[in-house]
């Protein structure tokens, strides 16, 4: 829970999930989320088997972050597929490296916070499952509580979504062009 929302991180992620839905589908995206309410548990396999059905373009799974050891750190990054044995696909691992690079760089400059860059996991289910580009992007951290106010804020949240959003156009922009 945010320190100073005291809202679980699911409540942010759905409702950041489903403001993003609706920008992304007035931009002419067709959105599918894993889950459109708090009922819903699904691990990562699951995910992963969703996107893969649907034959996704991009797989985005939203989350906020928490450090039990510090209430000052803040800052946005994305987590990645590492080439690993279990996940042999280079290209996979690539076009989601480059989707997380972007469209964290987009979230990070339009809402002013700290872009802590891309962090590489192995053997993360999400992306052992996933066969098609997908990251992790980490919105800010829910213990730092001027971060957890931001987060839960209508207005800044406004600008989470053009930033996201921003960063899809301009990445698959760069697909289109290739």
């Amino acid at each position: 829970k945010g320190t100073a929302s005291n809202k679980a991180e699911y409540e942010i992620n759905l409702s950041v999930a489903r403001k993003l839905k609706t920008e992304l589908e007035a931009r002419g995206y067709i959105v599918y989320l894993t889950r459109d309410g708090n009922n819903t548990l699904l691990h990562d396999a699951q995910r992963a088997a969703f996107a893969n059905k649907y034959d996704t373009d991009l797989m985005i799974s939203i989350h906020c972050n928490y450090d039990a050891n510090s209430t000052s750190k803040s800052g946005t990054f994305a987590i990645v597929p590492k080439v690993w044995d279990g996940y042999p696909d280079k290209n996979l691992s690539y076009l989601s490296y480059k989707a997380a690079a972007i469209v964290t760089a987009s979230y990070s400059e339009t809402t002013e916070m700290a872009n802590l860059g891309i962090c590489e996991a192995e053997n993360a289910p999400l992306f052992s499952f996933c066969k098609v580009p997908a990251f992790i992007l980490e919105l800010g951290y829910i213990s730092n509580s001027a971060e957890d106010k931001k987060l839960n804020n209508t207005e800044f949240q406004a600008s989470m979504i053009t930033g996201i959003c921003d960063g899809i156009d301009t990445y698959f922009g760069l697909l289109t062009n290739q």
